[in-house]
């Protein structure tokens, strides 16, 4: 008997300390296909339909990371659960925009949520749309070329 209630007591305690599911905290975002491990990933997240994919100034979340390696795992702290498009780049030199061709082309790496077909042009918002919760933390965006 004096067995049962220390195991239970064990496993009572354990339960209240350390990292619980309720303390691990963020969303994250996989980004995939870096082919070239220099410049940065700009990231834009968006709430609802005005501006996606490509308004900073109506995103819910702007960010800039520097690519440290060919997969990065980044987290994204201030952005509470809910439903979000993303849209990313690789911004190869560090130059703060998309590089283009003179047709309009992207010359850098691109992709966003849900990883949408883009050979028809770009995504609507509700391709791109994914939800977060508890359970669901993270997506993977691979990066496309032309």
């Amino acid at each position: 008997m004096r067995q049962v209630i220390l195991f239970l007591s064990i496993i009572l305690f354990s339960s209240f300390s350390g990292e619980s599911v309720r303390e691990i905290k963020g969303i994250y975002l996989e980004v995939e296909g870096i082919e070239r491990v220099e410049g940065n990933i700009g990231i834009l997240v968006f709430s609802n339909k005005d501006g996606f994919p490509k308004s900073a100034e109506k995103a819910v979340l702007k960010l800039e990371v520097k690519v440290t390696s060919n997969r990065m795992k980044i987290e994204l702290n201030n952005l509470p659960f809910g439903d979000y498009a993303f849209s990313i780049i690789h911004d190869i030199n560090s130059n703060k925009k998309m590089d283009v061709n003179f047709i309009g082309i992207p010359k850098e790496p691109y992709g966003f949520s849900n990883n949408p077909s883009t050979l028809l042009g770009i995504p609507n918002f509700k391709e791109a749309l994914v939800s977060f919760t508890e359970k669901q933390r993270s997506t993977t965006i691979k990066l496309v070329s032309f």
